[in-house]
């Protein structure tokens, strides 16, 4: 399945660039992490799931509450699902069966339904693509909370756009573009977040990664498929600052743990047997230093050599991408030299912070591969 969220946190103070050619470290051990010393964070969820991802997100709200258990009286996650009839006949873990649009609190006393009103204007059967619709939760999330705040996007993308409505076959609203994303968080007053981490198929590009600089400093996305994320194992991880007091679980330390989590979820990705796992490639990208390579690059038209890692469809009859996707380190390394003092190479190389790639991408660096790019006109034909 194609499952797609998005992580956006409101800006801190960013930390140091991760070293190229190194894993992520394990967090060391929260010293000062008992529930009453713990800092404030709220995490929203925008579950577009009317289509066949619902069965999935149930199961994931599911971990989102079972995770929440450990969490602080200050900490908590606002959730917007949207059903529709023929995905899933259970209620699952939200107490009853219903389709259209609601949203939940979920906190460490369990999960309630907040916003009874919120979408009356759409009778309660709004479109997942819409920007309003989208932005009209942002701004209702924001309020519940306290910042940091966290934002995720649940649902299937594939690459230029994302929030897919299966009910909106012949509406402009069945999809949700890079651009509108932008516009929505402007118009619900959102501050530039921290990390903006996709769970959509294909979203990890270079241009989606520069075209967001302005509305979140850090990006977690996969450049081609997407699995189901490992919500307790991420919602449970918590990092300490240097002082050894727990940091803000939604924080910027959540990019670090959600590409951490996400490498441990997939242990056989080096196993050809096992193509599930060894599709994954995941990015924990800085935005800025990815909008100065496409700054750099979009001008350049003589990368028609290019014969680096290429994340378009590996399997057999998998024709779900329609772009012609790479990876930007081996694109920028394939244009025309440059006598400047910053290579392109080595911009790649500062805005990927920290990555992995399974069996299939071979020649995969950790700390280098992993942001994609898909621009058909700079890419061979084949």
């Amino acid at each position: 399945m194609c499952g797609a969220v998005v992580f956006a946190i409101l800006a801190l103070p960013a930390g140091s660039h991760a070293v190229a050619d190194q894993s992520i470290p394990s967090p060391e051990p929260v010293l000062d992490a008992e529930p009453a010393t713990r800092p404030p964070s709220t995490l929203l969820v925008y579950g577009a799931c009317d289509n066949d991802g619902e069965p999935h997100f149930l199961g994931k709200i599911k971990d989102m509450t079972a995770a929440a258990r450990d969490f602080a009286a200050n900490e908590k996650i606002v959730v917007f699902v949207d059903r529709a009839e023929g995905h899933s006949d259970e209620p699952g873990p939200l107490a009853e069966e219903f389709t259209g649009a609601r949203v939940y609190e979920i906190d460490r006393d369990g999960m309630r339904r907040v916003g009874h009103d919120l979408f009356a204007e759409w009778n309660d059967e709004p479109a997942t693509g819409d920007p309003d619709v989208f932005a009209r939760f942002v701004q209702f999330g924001l309020a519940r909370g306290e910042a940091p705040y966290s934002l995720a996007i649940y649902g299937h993308g594939n690459g230029r756009r994302f929030g897919y409505d299966a009910s909106e076959e012949d509406s402009e609203a069945k999809w949700m573009t890079v651009p509108e994303l932008i516009a929505a968080l402007h118009s619900a007053g959102a501050a530039r977040f921290a990390v903006l981490g996709f769970d959509v198929c294909n979203m990890g590009l270079l241009e989606n990664a520069a075209a967001l600089a302005p509305v979140t400093e850090r990006m977690v996305a996969s450049a081609p498929l997407s699995g189901p994320w490992p919500y307790t194992a991420i919602l449970n991880a918590r990092e300490a600052g240097d002082d050894g007091k727990a940091l803000p679980r939604f924080g910027l330390s959540f990019g670090n743990v959600a590409i951490r989590e996400l490498e441990a979820m997939f242990p056989e990705r080096m196993n050809r047997e096992r193509p599930w796992q060894a599709m994954q490639s995941w990015a924990l990208i800085d935005t800025d230093a990815a909008a100065r390579v496409w700054e750099k690059l979009r001008v350049r038209d003589e990368a028609a050599a290019f014969t680096g890692i290429d994340y378009r469809p590996l399997l057999p009859g998998y024709d779900r991408t329609k772009y012609p996707y790479a990876d930007a380190f081996d694109l920028a390394g394939a244009s025309s030299a440059s006598s400047e003092e910053t290579t392109l190479s080595a911009l790649v190389d500062e805005a990927v912070l920290a990555s992995f790639g399974g069996a299939f991408y071979e020649g995969f660096e950790p700390g280098r591969h992993g942001l994609g790019v898909s621009v058909p006109d700079l890419l061979r034909s084949e």
